[in-house]
């Protein structure tokens, strides 16, 4: 559907937001991430000791909850883009339906001149 030079379509536009909801890479990131703070926290004394706890702090007080507000930006963003979509699509519905009522009506002799 044309729109001020572009074209929406809203069936690609289906198909790359569920691309981007189901990316695994994004999982794939987050768990070589995980390992890797593991791997340093153990590197630190097997989980005790002042920098395998500020590890851990860091991982739990602010990289989790960066991640989460990640994942939840994606999230709203991919249902806003859907939305968005959606509302084009139906008002392009109803231009095209309102004109073939139109149509219609002037071919059926509806409107006449005095």
């Amino acid at each position: 559907m044309p729109l001020n030079g572009y074209s929406v379509n809203p069936e690609g536009c289906a198909a790359i937001l569920i691309q981007v909801e189901e990316d695994e890479t994004r999982h794939a990131a987050l768990s070589a991430l995980r390992e890797g703070m593991d791997s340093a926290q153990s590197a630190c004394g097997d989980g005790s000791g002042t920098v395998a706890q500020a590890l851990a702090e860091v991982w739990q007080d602010t990289m989790s909850l960066q991640i989460e507000a990640a994942e939840e930006r994606i999230h709203n963003a991919a249902e806003g883009v859907r939305k968005a979509v959606s509302i084009l699509a139906g008002a392009d519905q109803d231009m095209a339906e309102t004109a073939k009522s139109s149509l219609a009506e002037l071919q059926a002799g509806i409107l006449w001149e005095p």
